[in-house]
């Protein structure tokens, strides 16, 4: 594996965006952390005043439904000021430096920017801070960002069929007489 620097805080800063037109919509990238757990890590922010502040975009573990997935794995980081931010790694212990959480791979990351839908000048930010030790880790990656209309997932309602990425629902013909979906 690679390094990465003691006590950095580096960004990736997009352009400004116009979301005006937009009316559902909802953020979409590619992601990949390998980082000491709860220690190093990276999460996103947002700006509406052109970066004169920052925002961080989410919640810890807010997986839910269709409209957000693979968000951030830790309540809290420390190197990011204790906000919450995707942290771990896959590779094992060593040396006493955490480990676990891990993306172990590129996932696909989505979240709900409703709340955005409007602004006329937003910028977004991936934010890395790394600690002062076990800092031998590849980092944090992000690939295919995407701002776009919310697609709902389509469905196909056969046997073992897997809703929004969620865990698969055995879906039986004839044992209900109807499905509810939210």
């Amino acid at each position: 594996g690679n390094a990465y620097l003691r006590n950095q805080g580096s960004w990736l800063r997009s352009p400004c965006f116009d979301l005006s037109s937009l009316t559902d919509p909802e953020i979409a990238f590619r992601v990949f952390w390998d980082a000491e757990l709860a220690v190093s890590g990276a999460n996103l922010q947002y700006s509406l005043d052109s970066g004169i502040s920052w925002q961080v975009l989410g919640q810890a573990n807010s997986n839910y439904g269709c409209r957000i997935n693979n968000w951030y794995n830790q309540n809290t980081v420390s190197a990011l000021n204790n906000q919450p931010g995707w942290s771990g790694s896959s590779h094992s212990s060593t040396g006493g430096c955490p480990s676990g959480n891990g993306s172990g791979t590129w996932l696909t990351a989505r979240h709900d920017i409703r709340f955005l839908a409007g602004q006329p000048k937003v910028i977004f930010r991936f934010y890395f801070s790394s600690g002062s030790n076990c800092n031998d880790y590849d980092g944090f990656a992000i690939d295919d960002f995407q701002i776009r209309e919310f697609r709902p997932v389509s469905v196909n309602l056969g046997k073992d069929t897997t809703v929004c990425g969620l865990k698969p629902y055995l879906l039986q013909p004839g044992k209900y007489a109807s499905y509810l979906w939210q």
